[in-house]
């Protein structure tokens, strides 16, 4: 029971009681005072809550370490920020097209490519829930000869092979998609003002369900 909804009660028993008593008017008139304050403070009340739950979430931030121990450990954590960037996009309250620190991790091609999938899918109402792949733990690995030297415009390539089981769901929770899907991506990093950037994802295989990632080692 709010106050308002309190005061009515104790008004209405108040009146009660006094029947045709001279003290009616003073305590009728006093509760009607107390009532207008109620209705007030409830009034200012209900306005900040409705100003709260219409705040837009704050995302997390990626994070990658300072220091790494090989300089081929700077590309595959760009990488794996790169991942988490993009789920973070993809996810709750609705996909972002303009975060940057997504976009802070790459260069077109790549870049165009994820900003136009992010606004599809916030055109479209969709997030992706529950990650299935933020940590590279399968089958990842550097192709044919390399430089992990960070010189403007040096590019490796990354074989990568994961099974992907996010779900796609509705703003409001329905689940479009949750069967889990094995990628095998070939992506290429490039060292764009200094840093490692993703540049290009190509998708080398797809297969519905779960795959064994040491088929592809030869891909």
């Amino acid at each position: 029971m709010n106050r308002v909804s309190a005061f009515l009660v104790a008004g209405m028993l108040v009146l009660a009681g006094c029947g045709g008593s001279s003290d009616a008017s003073d305590t009728t008139s006093s509760q009607l005072d107390q009532y207008k304050e109620a209705v007030a403070e409830d009034e200012a009340t209900s306005s900040d809550s409705e100003a709260e739950s219409t705040e837009t979430t704050t995302r997390p931030e990626v994070t990658t370490p300072d220091e790494f121990d090989q300089p081929e450990d700077e590309i595959l954590a760009t990488y794996a920020a790169y991942h988490e960037a993009w789920l973070i996009a993809s996810g709750r309250p609705e996909a972002d097209p303009d975060y940057a620190p997504l976009f802070e991790l790459m260069v077109d091609p790549e870049a165009s490519k994820v900003r136009e999938g992010l606004e599809k899918k916030k055109a479209a109402g969709e997030i992706v829930v529950d990650p299935g792949f933020t940590e590279l733990s399968h089958s990842v690995r550097f192709v044919g000869a390399f430089s992990p030297e960070k010189t403007e415009g040096n590019t490796v390539v990354l074989l990568d092979c994961f099974v992907d089981a996010t779900e796609i769901r509705t703003l409001d929770e329905e689940v479009l998609e949750s069967d889990p899907v094995t990628f095998v991506l070939a992506i290429e990093m490039k060292v764009v003002d200094g840093e490692w950037k993703v540049a290009a994802r190509d998708v080398k295989d797809r297969y519905e369900g779960v795959s064994e990632c040491e088929e592809y080692a030869n891909v």
